[in-house]
C-alpha cells in the first residue's frame, strides 16, 4: 500500500513536472513569437520612417536646387540683358556723337578729342548702324 502511494505520488510529480514544462515551453513559445512579431514591426515601422525622411529630404533638396538653378539663370539673363543695353547705348551714344560732330571714325574723333578720360577703342563704325 505504501509502495503505490509512492508510485503514486511519484507519477503525479511526473506528471505536473511535464505538464509544467510544457506550459512553460508553450509561455516562451508565445513570448518568443510575440517579441519577434513586436521587433518585425517596430523594424518595418522604423524602415519606413527612414524612407519617408530620405524620400522629403530628396524632394527638399531638389526644389532648392530646382529653384537655384532658376535664380541664378534668371539672375545671368537680367546680368547679361543689362551689359548688352549697356553696350548698345553706348554704341548708339558714340555714333550719335561722330555723326553730330561729323567724323567719320572713332579715331578721328578721339585724336580731336583729348578732353575725353577714357579710351574709346579704335573701331570703325559707320553712320547707318542705327537707322
Amino acid at each position: 500500500m505504501q509502495f503505490d502511494l509512492i508510485i503514486s505520488l511519484h507519477l503525479t510529480t511526473r506528471l505536473e513536472l511535464t505538464t509544467r514544462l510544457e506550459l512553460t515551453t508553450r509561455l516562451l513559445t508565445t513570448r518568443l513569437e510575440l517579441t519577434t512579431r513586436l521587433l518585425t514591426t517596430r523594424l518595418e515601422l522604423t524602415t519606413r520612417l527612414l524612407t519617408t525622411r530620405l524620400e522629403l529630404t530628396t524632394r527638399l533638396l531638389t526644389t532648392r536646387l530646382e529653384l537655384t538653378t532658376r535664380l541664378l539663370t534668371t539672375r545671368l539673363e537680367l546680368t547679361t540683358r543689362l551689359l548688352t543695353t549697356r553696350l548698345e547705348l553706348t554704341t548708339r551714344l558714340v555714333c550719335c556723337i561722330l555723326r553730330y560732330q561729323k567724323y567719320d571714325t572713332i579715331e578721328q574723333y578721339s585724336t580731336r578729342a583729348p578732353f575725353l578720360h577714357f579710351k574709346i577703342p579704335k573701331v570703325r563704325y559707320h553712320r547707318t548702324i542705327f537707322h
